[in-house]
């Protein structure tokens, strides 16, 4: 049986040579080429920009979120967000749902990150509006990733959310998003 031809430092992957000394710390691959600008470097940090449209409405579509509480309702769901350290780009939405655009770390699961948001921000109306002892969040959400190219777009339309449900309502504004991202549903449960 032949053995495999090695390139350069034993490798057996063309182009790609190893480096460190033997016996130390694990050697790292570097790529050779280009003017070897990579020769000596160590593999970098990981790099993420995981931007999510997010929407969400209150149980069964009860119009609790009224100009009333929007803002401060805004502030603490941003601060949460802040929380798990991400960060809240726009966020808005009418009396019965709400849209945000929110950049997330890699650490942190999405649906981990929704379910402590809403927990705590029903609890937190319940305190600071007594009289919304009714409130709760619709269980499931919509989330959808966005392009950092397309984020001035999706702010905008987030922050024209009043506008918007003067002509859609949300059950039509919400099957679009669905179908624009083909995801498969039932029109019963949404």
């Amino acid at each position: 049986m032949t053995q495999p031809t090695r390139g350069a430092g034993g490798s057996i992957k063309p182009g790609v040579e190893r480096s460190g000394t033997p016996g130390k710390d694990k050697p790292e691959l570097r790529a050779r080429g280009a003017g070897d600008s990579l020769r000596g470097r160590k593999m970098p940090d990981s790099y993420t920009n995981l931007l999510h449209h997010i929407i969400f409405s209150t149980k069964d579509r009860r119009p609790f979120l009224t100009d009333l509480y929007q803002a401060r309702l805004y502030d603490y769901v941003g601060g949460t967000i802040r929380g798990v350290g991400g960060i809240s780009l726009e966020l808005n939405g009418t009396e019965d749902h709400v849209h945000l655009l929110t950049k997330l770390r890699p650490d942190k699961a999405l649906s981990d990150v929704l379910r402590e948001l809403k927990a705590n921000a029903s609890g937190w109306m319940h305190d600071v509006f007594p009289e919304l002892r009714d409130f709760s969040w619709q269980r499931g959400y919509g989330a959808f990733t966005v392009s950092q190219s397309n984020v001035p777009e999706v702010r905008r339309y987030i922050a024209g959310q009043k506008e918007h449900h003067q002509k859609f309502s949300f059950r039509d504004e919400f099957i679009q998003f669905l179908k624009v991202n083909e995801i498969e549903f039932d029109e019963r449960y949404i």
